[in-house]
């Protein structure tokens, strides 16, 4: 999906009171369409978080010394690149929502649009990985009878609930698609969620979305007090929506009748935050080990909100402000753009890299180094097969089909750019 936002009004004529007309008339031009480069700066960053997030059990890495175990502390702590797509996701998606109220055929278009950017290549890599590749990838993994048990498995990933097949295994046991019950959240909360927003104005939307963040901590702590294990809690729709619905609130807050906060309140919200939740989780749990107690109950809390803020951040600085040039450079949106394949297809690729780097190259040792060559190599080799894949799957088929949308009216609900005034912003009812 696309990151737009309006270009921002000339200060000149704000001054003329352009904006000022009335409650409704002066935001309008904060709804305007206009593409907002650092959204697919985060996305870039987050996929690259996943990225070497997974690159840790196929490379066998080990803990050697104090910068590599540092080091090797922040790869672990890559998942976090998860929720900051889901955020991204719930903010792209309840904006496009809120926009299309009103229009004709509101459900029909967005779920078809949804289907011909989500389910080709999804369905596409599941032929490939269940069908095409069956006897290579059933050599690759170790061990080989993960990759049976999760043949024998299939129909839970074609029917999009591949997580709560995940909640139902050990603790521990391996998996090696584990990049693709994020995506089965994503599916179930665009099932139910469309329908909440065509009930609800927007005012209702933020309220809605902010009390069940806050409910959601508390959901988890009494769900693990009842014996979820962690990989249950981690994985499933119920435990780990919050991210997609602080998206969701900055969306509608941004709609709403209200003032908004300015971008050094938000920054400042965001470090506060970030760094005080970082600190407590470390303290607390070891790291940012997504099965610790404190962020199983605080922590995904914690990051989706960080998240959200950082979104808002985004859109109420200028185009040209330090953090929106960083996050708009060509290198992150390039990973931006292609994220979805990238996302999709790297695990895979990260494990025939290291097969062929182990076992055929004896590159890749156990327990080496985060700065070994062999791993390096290792990275920069799997990076460049995962954007080969996505450029080829990109040109092949998902530009082709995502040219078929125009048939499903125009995406009004490109989110909107917050400028930092007071004034209001419309309701979008």
């Amino acid at each position: 999906m696309r990151s737009e936002y309006p270009r921002s009004q000339p200060r000149g004529a704000r001054r003329n009171g352009a904006t000022t007309a009335g409650p409704r008339a002066a935001p309008a031009s904060r709804l305007a369409r206009g593409h907002l480069r650092p959204l697919d700066g985060i996305r870039g960053i987050a996929i690259l978080l996943v990225f070497f997030h997974h690159s840790v059990v196929p490379a066998a890495l080990g803990d050697s010394g104090t910068i590599g175990h540092l080091a090797l502390k922040l790869l672990v702590s890559g998942w976090i690149g998860v929720d900051v797509f889901f955020a991204l996701s719930g903010f792209l998606i309840t904006g496009i929502l809120l926009d299309a109220k009103g229009a004709p055929r509101y459900f029909v278009n967005f779920y078809a649009r949804r289907t011909l950017r989500i389910f080709p290549l999804y369905y596409f890599f599941l032929v490939l990985f269940f069908l095409v590749l069956r006897p290579f990838l059933a050599d690759i993994y170790q061990p080989g009878q993960a990759y049976a048990d999760l043949h024998r498995a299939q129909a839970w990933f074609w029917s999009y609930l591949q997580n709560w097949y995940f909640a139902r295994l050990p603790q521990g046991s391996p998996v090696p698609v584990t990049q693709l019950w994020s995506l089965a959240i994503e599916e179930q909360f665009y099932l139910a969620w469309p329908l909440v927003v065509f009930l609800c104005p927007a005012r209702r939307v933020a309220l809605l979305s902010l009390a069940l963040c806050a409910a959601s901590p508390l959901l988890r702590l009494a769900l693990i007090a009842r014996g979820w294990d962690q990989m249950a809690i981690y994985v499933s729709t119920l435990t780990h929506v919050d991210p997609l619905l602080w998206g969701a609130l900055v969306a509608s807050y941004a709609r709403c009748r209200a003032p908004l906060p300015s971008a050094r309140q938000v920054l400042g919200a965001l470090a506060v935050l970030a760094f005080a939740g970082a600190a407590l989780v470390d303290v607390l749990d070891g790291g940012l080990r997504r099965n610790g107690l404190a962020l199983q109950t605080l922590g995904f809390s914690i990051i989706g909100a960080s998240a959200a803020l950082l979104i808002a951040a985004t859109l109420l600085l200028p185009p040209d402000a330090r953090l929106n040039r960083f996050l708009g450079h060509r290198v992150l949106t390039t990973f931006g753009k292609y994220s979805y394949s990238l996302y999709v297809f790297h695990p895979p690729v990260l494990y025939a890299v290291a097969w062929l780097f182990r076992a055929r190259l004896q590159l890749l040792p156990d327990e080496g180094s985060v700065f070994s060559a062999g791993y390096l190599c290792f990275v920069l080799v799997s990076l460049l097969a995962c954007m080969l894949i996505s450029l080829a799957t990109w040109h092949l088929f998902e530009a082709r089909l995502l040219a078929l949308k125009r048939y499903f009216g125009a995406e009004a609900g490109r989110p909107a750019r917050m400028a930092p005034t007071s004034g209001n912003v419309p309701e979008a009812d």
